[in-house]
């Protein structure tokens, strides 16, 4: 976890490439190499906000989203 390949962007580039939406979920995870919950955890540790989410990807997490914007105190 939390170990980007050489070649790859550090953690902090990573989360705000994924906070301002120039990059997805799933990629920031695979460079990351962390699991969606951990994720977003390390976005409130950030202190970065979520980026737009689709309809249907926002419908199928909204759990996740509420849990996030809970843990933010939203």
């Amino acid at each position: 976890m939390l170990n980007p390949r050489p070649s790859q962007p550090t953690i902090e580039k990573t989360l705000l490439d994924f906070s301002e939406g120039r990059i997805s979920r799933q990629r920031a995870m695979f460079v990351l190499d962390v699991d969606y919950s951990e994720l977003w955890d390390l976005m409130v540790a950030h202190d970065l906000w979520l980026p737009e989410l689709s309809d249907l990807e926002a419908a199928s997490e909204g759990h996740r989203m509420a849990d996030f914007l809970a843990a933010r105190g939203i």
